[in-house]
């Protein structure tokens, strides 16, 4: 009986220096990072929608992402059969998302305030999705062009795009990739987002060295 109350003892006791250990690593920012994605077997991940994420970011801005039943950062009474007289598709990754600044501050945004101001019927929607280049830019319009029917797209590009639209993968997750003919190219995306019980802990990501994949 002594012996099985000293592994209880033993037991207990380790328990609580890895509960304490866990939330003293969360404490100093090494916890498990928030992400704004989701698996999307199309693009490789997608906004998470119907979702609001507070985060600091690595430049050390706290921003508060709100992504709408389409996975927008965007309005959340958007709807594609109730159009604007004109609606403005802007395409792009985390400058157009706003990576770093609140909703007042996005300029998809501020151009359709500045448009409607000056008595146009415009409405913006702001596509942008961290880590995208431009062929899942492009992919999103391929999935999602007739639904919206967007009169004009915009598409925002960044120079590191040239590089990334000729791979397959991106920090350890899947993306797609189209042919020099601009043939997407066949070939079924894996879901490396999901962490798993140890990815999802300060530990675990210790040990790991990080663990799978982000964007």
């Amino acid at each position: 009986m002594k012996f099985v109350n000293l592994l209880l003892a033993l037991a207990v006791s380790l328990l609580m220096a890895l509960l304490v250990f866990e939330g003293g690593l969360r404490l100093i920012g090494m916890g498990p990072p928030k992400t704004l994605n989701a698996f999307d077997s199309d693009r490789g991940w997608a906004n998470k929608s119907d979702t609001t994420i507070k985060r600091k970011t690595v430049e050390g801005f706290k921003v508060t992402y709100g992504f709408n039943e389409h996975g927008m950062r965007d309005d959340a009474d958007l709807d594609p059969a109730d159009p604007a007289a004109a609606r403005v598709v802007a395409l792009g990754d985390s400058f157009t998302l706003g990576l770093t600044v609140s909703r007042d501050d996005l300029f998809v945004d501020l151009l359709e305030t500045w448009w409607t101001a000056e008595g146009r019927d415009v409405e913006v929607l702001n596509t942008g999705t961290e880590a995208y280049s431009t062929d899942q830019q492009v992919a999103w319009l391929e999935a999602h062009g007739d639904e919206w029917k967007p009169d004009v797209v915009l598409i925002f590009p960044y120079e590191n795009d040239v590089y990334w639209n000729g791979q397959t993968s991106y920090t350890g997750l899947d993306k797609p990739r189209y042919s020099p003919s601009g043939e997407l190219e066949a070939g079924e995306l894996e879901n490396h987002l999901d962490r798993g019980f140890l990815g999802g802990t300060a530990i675990g990501r210790l040990v790991t060295g990080g663990g799978g994949g982000g964007a």
